[in-house]
């Protein structure tokens, strides 16, 4: 193996680095929504740095054919944009079930304030 070949080994194992996604449950009430988005953020956060360390090592290539290395970080990306989309629409599909959640609490509580303001008149 060239030197430049283990630089670049070395560089794709130090952005691998450790497991980012540990997959959660994200469904439930509002507190398990609360608690999946506490867990899925900073796992979302860590993929993409990881796909920034990936992108980096694919596009300082020299412009040779690329070899088992370069197919390894590209399947790496792919793998882990996959999971970004996924964790990202899981958080999206609970948002508006939350927001949901919250608006009818909001109305409620509104028609609860009118209806102590109508029996204090």
């Amino acid at each position: 193996m060239h030197e430049s070949d283990r630089q670049r080994l070395n560089t794709l194992t130090a952005a691998i680095g450790a497991p980012a996604v540990a997959h959660a449950a994200i469904e439930g009430d509002d507190a398990a929504g609360e608690a999946a988005q506490r867990t899925a953020t900073p796992q979302i956060d860590a993929l993409l740095r990881r796909v920034t360390a990936l992108t980096a090592l694919l596009r300082d290539r020299d412009g040779s054919e690329w070899d088992a290395i370069d197919q390894l970080a590209a399947q790496l990306l792919m793998s882990d944009l996959a999971a970004v989309t996924s964790l990202t629409r899981a958080l999206n599909g609970l948002s508006s079930s939350r927001l949901a959640d919250a608006l009818a609490n909001l109305v409620a509580a509104g028609q609860d304030a009118e209806r102590v303001l109508q029996s204090e008149t």
